[in-house]
């Protein structure tokens, strides 16, 4: 009984301390055939939970090419205007506040917000409170606690100047369902 618990902590230790791709691993574990590199989990991209990337290190794109092309129907003009480049700069930066957000608070970056939210921000490039309101899962409360920070972060990568709203009073601090004025 004890040597098999010590090969379960071995295999766990290794899992967590190697470099290897994570989803490779989990699915050698489970019998099933995987690639060298899946290009999607923190060891592929090149960031390890708690760490930033290295600096000017880029990482992968925040979607796949196919994935962004079905989704440029639901971007802004401005958005479309991105280069992937500079849409996988927006969303590194984004990741980058996040995480800060996520520090600041003691708790994980995906309870701040998922990737997928960081990613509807790209497509829609909100510059106020209520276009934040549109960003898929920034509700009430997000926009209220986060808000300023994400939209700072926009708008600094868009070249825009000028205040931020105030996000602590009106509609955005109730538990009222919001609706446009």
């Amino acid at each position: 009984m004890r040597s098999g618990n010590l090969q379960r902590l071995y295999k766990m230790q290794d899992y967590c301390e190697k470099g290897r791709c994570l989803r490779r691993t989990i699915r050698n574990y489970f019998g099933e055939s995987a690639p060298d590199s899946c290009g999607s989990c923190s060891v592929c991209c090149g960031n390890r939970y708690g760490t930033a990337a290295p600096s000017g290190a880029k990482t992968a794109a925040p979607k796949s090419a196919k994935k962004a092309a079905a989704s440029a129907g639901k971007r802004t003009a401005r958005a479309a205007a991105m280069s992937e480049e500079e849409r996988g700069d927006l969303f590194e930066e984004l990741r980058a506040a996040r995480m800060d957000l996520a520090r600041q608070e003691h708790v994980a970056p995906f309870i701040i917000c998922s990737d997928k939210t960081l990613e509807s921000m790209c497509d829609l490039l909100p510059t106020s409170p209520d276009a934040m309101m549109s960003v898929n899962g920034m509700g009430s409360h997000k926009v209220t606690r986060y808000g300023a920070t994400f939209i700072g972060v926009i708008r600094e990568a868009l070249g825009e100047t000028g205040d931020i709203p105030d996000m602590t009073r009106g509609r955005y601090r109730t538990n009222q369902p919001w609706t446009a004025d």
